[in-house]
C-alpha cells in the first residue's frame, strides 16, 4: 500500500491567531484534579462502577449506553478486519482475532460490574448478618495466606489497572467533551487542534500516550512549556494541539 506525502493536517486554523493560551498554573491544576479522580476511581473501582451503573439506570440510559457500546465495538472490529484484509491476512485468522478481541473487550467491560456487585453483596451481608459474615471473612483470611506469593503479581495488575483507567479517562473525556476533561473544565481551559478540526478518539489516545514522552527526563517535556513560543509541551507537539482558555 503506497503512501504519499500530505501536509493538509499541518495547516493552522486562522481562528487561533491571537487566542489566549492557558497558563502553566491552570494546566497543572487541571492535571492534579484529573489524576486525583483517576486514582480515587482506581482505588475504589467497585464503588465507581456501581455509581456509574446507578446513574445510567436512574437516567434511563443503561440500555442505550450498552447498545451504543456494542455498536461501537462492532464498528471498530469491522474496521480492523477491513484494514487487515488490505494486507492480505487470511480470513480465518482475521475471524479468530476479531472474535477473541470481542470476548476480551466484553470481559473488560463486564468483569468490574460483576465484581462490584459481589463486593456490594458482601457489604450488605456484613450489615444484615455480621456474625456469619465474620466467620466467612476469617476463613477467607486463612485461605488468602496460600496466595501470598501472588501478592506482587496482584500489585502489578493494580498498577496496570490504574494505567488503563487513566488511558480510558483521558481518551474518552478529551474526545467526547472536545478537548476538556473534568479537571480542564474546572480550570476553564481546553485542548484544540492546530488545524481547527474536531478531536478524534485516536487524537485523544495519542495525546495520552504522549504523556510518557513529556514525563521522561525528569518531566522535561512538561517544562518545555516555558521555552516553547506557543506553550506546547511534548504531547501537544505529538498530536499538534495547543491548550487555550475555554
Amino acid at each position: 500500500m503506497k503512501k504519499y506525502f500530505d501536509v493538509h493536517h499541518a495547516r493552522i486554523d486562522s481562528k487561533l491567531q491571537g487566542i489566549r493560551l492557558a497558563s502553566f498554573g491552570r494546566r497543572t491544576v487541571a492535571y492534579a484534579i484529573d489524576w486525583a479522580i483517576v486514582l480515587a476511581c482506581t482505588q475504589y473501582l467497585w464503588l465507581s462502577v456501581l455509581v456509574l451503573c446507578v446513574f445510567l439506570f436512574v437516567n434511563k440510559r443503561y440500555r442505550l449506553t450498552l447498545s451504543r457500546s456494542s455498536a461501537f465495538i462492532r464498528y471498530n472490529l469491522h474496521r480492523l478486519d477491513t484494514e487487515l484484509e488490505k494486507y492480505n491476512v487470511e480470513q480465518s485468522l482475521r475471524t479468530r482475532l476479531t472474535k477473541h478481541l470481542n470476548w476480551y473487550i466484553y470481559f473488560i467491560i463486564y468483569a468490574p460490574i460483576v465484581l462490584s456487585v459481589i463486593v456490594l453483596a458482601g457489604i450488605i451481608m456484613g450489615i444484615l448478618s455480621p456474625t456469619e459474615y465474620g466467620a466467612m471473612s476469617e476463613k477467607y483470611v486463612q485461605g488468602a495466606s496460600l496466595f501470598h506469593p501472588f501478592k506482587d503479581i496482584y500489585n502489578v495488575f493494580t498498577f496496570i489497572g490504574g494505567f488503563l483507567g487513566g488511558m480510558f479517562y483521558f481518551s474518552m473525556f478529551t474526545w467526547k467533551w472536545q478537548g476538556q476533561t473534568p479537571g480542564k473544565r474546572m480550570a476553564r481551559i481546553k485542548v484544540v487542534k492546530l488545524n481547527g478540526e474536531p478531536i478524534t478518539l485516536w487524537n485523544s489516545f495519542e495525546r495520552f500516550s504522549g504523556y510518557s514522552s513529556s514525563a521522561s527526563l525528569l518531566l522535561l517535556g512538561f517544562f518545555q512549556f516555558y521555552w516553547e513560543k506557543n506553550y506546547q509541551t511534548s504531547h501537544d507537539k505529538l498530536v499538534e494541539t495547543v491548550v487555550v482558555y475555554a
